[in-house]
Order: C-alpha cells, then sequence, then structure tokens
C-alpha cells in the first residue's frame, strides 16, 4: 500500500506533461506562465521536504503518509475547480508539497518495513514510474477531448489514487524501527510478529541486526569520527555525496525532458503522435526501473549508476545534434536521433538517477536522522528541478534547444567524474 504512493507522487509529476498543452490553450498561457505552472511544483516540494523529514521523523512514518495522501487530493480538487491562472499555481505549489513529504515518508517505510532495502526501496521508483506511464496513458485516452475537461480530468484522477491509498494505509502498521526508537518496544514487536509471523525472539534479533547494520554503516563513513544520532552535521561526507547525487539527477535534463515532452516532440517535428511518444517513454522508464531492481543487489549501486549516467551523456549528444542539424536536414534523420535522445535520457535515468539517487542516500544514514537526511536531499532535488523548470523554456528561446541540451550534457559528464572519484557503493 505504501508502494501506491510512489504511484502518486509518479502520476502527479508527470501528469504536466499531458496537462500543459490543454491548460495553456485554455487560458492563454506566456510562456513565462507555462514555466511557473510547471516548476511551482517543485517550489511546493522544496517548502514540503523542508517540513516533511521532521514530520516523518517525528510523528512517524504512517501519519506523514496519510498526511501526504489528503494534501494529494486537496491539491487534486483545487485544481480541477480552478477558474484563475492563479488558482493553477495554488493547486501546484499544493501538490508539490505532498509530493515531496511523500518521497521522503514512502522511501523511509519501505525501506524499514523489509530488510532488503536495495530491492524494497526501488520498489518505490518502479511504482513512480507505472505512475508516470498511468499520466502519459491518461493524456493520451483523453487527447481528443478538446474541452476543458481534460486537463481538469487529469489532474482529478490523482485525487482518486490519493483516497485509495489513504484508506488502505489506515489498516497498515506503523514501522517497527521508528517505534523501538521511539522506546516502543511492545507494539514493535507486535508489528513485527504481524508482518512476519515470526516468534518475538527472532524479531528482537531482527531489529538489533538492522540498528547494528546502521551503526557499522555510521563508522564505514564516519573515518573515526564520534556521530550523535540526533544531529545530521557531523556526517559531512554522506550530505556531501547525497547534495551531489540530488543536484546531479536534475541538472542532466531528465525534468525538463519530461515536462515538456509535447514541445520537444513538436519541435522535431511530429505533431500528430506526441501523447502516443509520451506513453513511450513511461514504458521505457518502467521497465528499465524493474530491471534495476532485478539487478542492483547483484551489480552494485556504482556500476548501475555509471553505466546509466554513460547512457544519458549520450543520448544527450544526439540531441544536441538533432537540434544543432535540424534546419539542415530535409529528411528525418534529426527526427530519428532527437527520438533516440529523449528516449536515452529516460532509460539511462530510469536506470541510474530514479532509483538510485534515494537508495544510496537512504543507506548512507541510520534511521534515527534518515527522514531529515531525505529531507535535505528532497530539499536541494526540488529546488534544483525547480530552476531547471523555470528557465528551460526561457533559455530554449534565448539560445536554442541545443545549446541547452549541450549545457545539460556538460553537467552529467562533470557528475560522472564526482560519482566515480566520490560515492562508494553502500
Amino acid at each position: 500500500m505504501a508502494g501506491l504512493g510512489g504511484m502518486i507522487f509518479g502520476y502527479d509529476l508527470g501528469v504536466i506533461a499531458g496537462a500543459l498543452d490543454p491548460l495553456s490553450k485554455y487560458f492563454n498561457l506566456t510562456t513565462y506562465q507555462q514555466e511557473w505552472v510547471v516548476s511551482l511544483m517543485y517550489v511546493g516540494g522544496g517548502l514540503g521536504a523542508a517540513t516533511g523529514g521532521f514530520l516523518c521523523d517525528w510523528w512517524g512514518r504512517k501519519i506523514a503518509i496519510l498526511v501526504t495522501d489528503a494534501t494529494f487530493f486537496v491539491g487534486a480538487f483545487w485544481l480541477y475547480s480552478a477558474r484563475t491562472v492563479t488558482d493553477i499555481y495554488v493547486g501546484r505549489l499544493i501538490m508539490g508539497y505532498g509530493v515531496a513529504v511523500s518521497g521522503i515518508a514512502d522511501v523511509a517505510y519501505l525501506h524499514e518495513l523489509r530488510g532488503d532495502r536495495g530491492s524494497v526501496v526501488s520498489v518505490n521508483e518502479a511504482c513512480i514510474s507505472l505512475g508516470f506511464l498511468l499520466a502519459y496513458a491518461v493524456a493520451y485516452v483523453l487527447d481528443s477531448d478538446t474541452s476543458d475537461g481534460s486537463w481538469r480530468t487529469m489532474f482529478a484522477f490523482g485525487g482518486i489514487l490519493a483516497l485509495v491509498q489513504f484508506f488502505g494505509m489506515i489498516c497498515m502498521p506503523e514501522s517497527p524501527v521508528w517505534l523501538r526508537e521511539k522506546g516502543r518496544l511492545d507494539e514493535a514487536h507486535l508489528v513485527d510478529l504481524r508482518i512476519r509471523g515470526v516468534p518475538t525472539s527472532d524479531i528482537t534479533s531482527t531489529i538489533d541486526n538492522q540498528l547494528q547494520r546502521n551503526r557499522v554503516s555510521e563508522q564505514s563513513f564516519g573515518q573515526g569520527i564520534e556521530m550523535q544520532a540526533t544531529n545530521v552535521l557531523p556526517y559531512r561526507r554522506q550530505c556531501i555525496i547525497a547534495f551531489f547525487l540530488a543536484t546531479s539527477q536534475q541538472l542532466c535534463g531528465h525534468t525538463s525532458i519530461l515536462n515538456f515532452a509535447s514541445d520537444i516532440f513538436d519541435t522535431l517535428g511530429d505533431t500528430n503522435s506526441t501523447t502516443r511518444l509520451t506513453v513511450g517513454i513511461g514504458v521505457l522508464k518502467f521497465f528499465t526501473t524493474c530491471v534495476v531492481i532485478w539487478k542492483v543487489e547483484k551489480m552494485g549501486r556504482r556500476v548501475l549508476l555509471l553505466s546509466g549516467m554513460a547512457c544519458i551523456v549520450v543520448a544527450l549528444a544526439f540531441l544536441c545534434i538533432a537540434f544543432a542539424s535540424q534546419s539542415d536536414q530535409d529528411g528525418t534523420v534529426h527526427q530519428y536521433l532527437g527520438l533516440a535522445g529523449v528516449y536515452g535520457v529516460a532509460g539511462g535515468y530510469a536506470a541510474s538517477f530514479g532509483p538510485l539517487t534515494w537508495l544510496v542516500t537512504s543507506e548512507l544514514f541510520p534511521s534515527s536522522i534518515r527522514g531529515r537526511a531525505l529531507g535535505f536531499a528532497t530539499i536541494v532535488t526540488y529546488i534544483t528541478a525547480a530552476l531547471v523548470s523555470r528557465t528551460f523554456l526561457s533559455l530554449q528561446n534565448a539560445v536554442g534547444l541545443s545549446a541547452c541540451f549541450a549545457l545539460y550534457l556538460l553537467a552529467t559528464v562533470l557528475s560522472i567524474g564526482f560519482v566515480f572519484l566520490g560515492v562508494p557503493d553502500t
């Protein structure tokens, strides 16, 4: 049921790709306003991340998830009933807040409910990818609807998903690891007995082993520094890694490509099948993520991360060439290069930054501060995403798409160097 939060997360991030075009026509949005409609989602995400980590650590993972569901529903209803551009702005801010808290709470909850952190946390990314696919599929189904009801329906569907998770999570237990850290040992034992069906002695051993793994992680990264469980600052190396992973995953251009996919496909010259092509992006992201989940424990985080980033570099190079040579082509070569670039960035991201940024970040920190650590990384992510989304169309108008993707390519090459030199296998 917590995995459904990932689907809602992905749906609410991906829905704008299909809703932006009919929304822009309905409100006659300028380029400036389109950028704000997209980027305010991430501004709200930054606000949510600033408080979501503390909410997750202080009130518990379950309550945090319930709060996000309520936020999703309010935001979806606000957008559905919007009458002005300001209403859209407010609704996107609300949805962004919910998305950020969801990204923290769901990852922490899934991480602590089971011991195999690699696959469990990556399952959340698979659900996010499925949410993107669902958003693109809904947009495809509603593509023929020329009324204002199409974009309203797209936003409303996310609220329905939130209600489903809300009522489902009411029946779910709190994280046993969080309960144990709060001194509620009896409740932790009962929860573990419920979800694992093992004797109390085995439960205690399992939880102790998980806490011991956290202590080993602290020692390996702390390099002799005595760490305080309630303070993030002593984890300097972990914080640096989390910061660069959070910024790198946005500076590769993936967010811009997803948010403005229809515009990119239109610029390539394929105006009759943009929604179908975005569905293809969703399918690729989902199946690539499933492969990563299958291979992550066997291949390791670093290998997958570097391989996916290399794929992004090649794909961005294709996009640079496609848009630089667009005016010189009388055929479809630049279209094929552009499509390969878009799909390559989406696939490379799904094989690297998508599942592995949050997996690595969650494994760098002990459970006692994991919520706040994920909150820190999420704040950085959304601030960077807001800046990238807020400037994409303006940058495109100023220097062209080829130069935009060249900047993303340079940032990704630098990120590969950082990961190669500074990020260990967790």
